[in-house]
């Protein structure tokens, strides 16, 4: 059976990355949809077809996206693509996470950024997802590929920039400079998401819409730089996200709660829709902080608030309340023995950084909206919450993020970045 690697439709970027066998590290930096993956998973057929008999790695920020992301793209591409059967021309050990090919029958060890990364001496890696991935899982990928007499000792990285880690641009910038002093050592190849035609042109477009101009360069344009300095929430502004609207005891009354026992805090919002444009006002907030301020008496000062209007009262709390005993019983069954709409995140809370993403666009687009007066520990929240190197929140040792943490926990619910599946156009590649 002839087996031609080669053969597939190349977006332009995939096509600089697959036909450069010569450059020691590659990073494709691409924006969200821009066909990254896909590439990867084509690239990592064709190193180990050139590295015949030797072993290969490819690091996925967690098992679980390689379940998830990785593993699908393996099974479309060797199965529909090429026509390849499983056990007959490839090999996947479910319990060790690696493949083998009839065309090398050395292994691909498949590694995690969970954990730390150690074995054999590999002649080729791939990196997916490189910047949520800490960089010193990256780093033991990279000094894995040092087997002697491999015919193509290549690192390929793919990813979109948003460096959660924090290590990015430094990493960029070193392994740059190096190419001073190593002839071929590193090549940066940035993509846009409107590069890959295969999908909705509309999804391009649903980026624009939802991000900030920032946000736009690192998940459209997949260019590598900063978010927005030490603000958590940049893209606020004081002027154009303030509203003078206050609650309308007629409409459905949104109330966003994050649990801790003697600092109870919730934001209250609600909603204007406009065609398909969903607009978010926070027009009230309830903070407790006396002793016995936990979930029952939150609930309590809902109820006190708002008993004429309990059949329009819809609650979203952090996702840990579903279990999370701050009482006798878990904060999520304590709400839901008055109230029948009791939200949260199924899978969990959202990445941090995503959250800042979303939020940040929603903030830029004028999408979300926050009264001053009525609300001013969101809006001090807002205002001073700083990002830490970890791209976490700086909370000023508990002063500040309990209010605009329900705030995310709301928005999280209300809007979301599309991926680009959601498009029914979306041609698989």
């Amino acid at each position: 059976m002839d087996i031609d690697l080669d053969d597939w439709k190349k977006l332009p970027t995939q096509s600089r990355v697959y036909n450069d066998n010569f450059t020691n590290i590659i990073m494709q930096s691409s924006g969200l949809g821009g066909g990254k993956s896909h590439g990867l998973v084509r690239k990592t057929f064709q190193l180990s077809a050139l590295n015949q008999g030797f072993s290969g790695g490819f690091l996925c920020p967690s098992y679980k996206d390689f379940k998830r992301d990785i593993r699908p793209l393996f099974q479309q591409e060797l199965d529909e693509t090429l026509g390849l059967k499983e056990g007959k021309h490839y090999w996947f050990h479910k319990s060790d996470f690696e493949y083998r090919f009839i065309w090398n029958k050395k292994p691909l060890y498949i590694f995690s950024g969970e954990k730390p990364i150690a074995g054999p001496n590999l002649a080729y890696c791939l990196i997916n997802e490189f910047s949520l991935i800490p960089y010193e899982r990256i780093n033991e990928m990279l000094r894995r590929v040092r087997v002697a007499g491999a015919p193509v000792l290549q690192k390929i990285m793919a990813g979109t920039p948003e460096d959660v880690y924090g290590w990015l641009e430094d990493f960029v910038e070193q392994q740059t400079k190096l190419n001073n002093q190593i002839e071929d050592n590193f090549k940066l190849y940035t993509s846009d998401t409107d590069e890959n035609v295969y999908i909705d042109k509309n999804y391009g477009m649903h980026l624009e819409g939802m991000l900030d101009p920032v946000q736009l360069k690192i998940f459209k344009s997949g260019q590598i730089g900063a978010t927005g300095g030490d603000k958590f929430y940049y893209a606020f502004d004081s002027v154009k996200n303030r509203t003078d609207k206050t609650l309308d005891l007629d409409e459905n009354i949104y109330v966003n709660i994050d649990f801790n026992v003697g600092n109870m805090h919730a934001t209250i919002s609600q909603q204007e829709v406009f065609g398909e444009t969903k607009i978010s006002y926070f027009v009230d907030e309830i903070i407790l902080k006396e002793n016995g301020a936990d979930t029952y008496a939150m609930r309590d000062e809902i109820v006190k608030r708002f008993h004429r209007q309990k059949s329009r009262i819809i609650i979203t709390i952090d996702a840990s309340g579903r279990n999370r005993k701050t009482t006798g019983q878990s904060d999520a069954k304590v709400l839901r023995t008055v109230f029948t709409n009791v939200r949260y995140k199924a899978s969990g809370n959202e990445r941090l950084k995503k959250r800042q993403i979303l939020i940040n666009g929603l903030f830029y687009n004028k999408y979300l909206f926050i009264n001053k007066e009525k609300c001013p520990t969101l809006w001090k929240d807002v205002t001073r919450v700083k990002q830490k190197e970890d791209f976490t929140k700086d909370d000023k040792g508990g002063a500040l993020g309990h209010a605009c943490d329900t705030m995310d926990y709301y928005c999280t619910h209300e809007y979301n970045l599309k991926s680009k599946e959601s498009f029914n156009d979306y041609k698989a590649m």
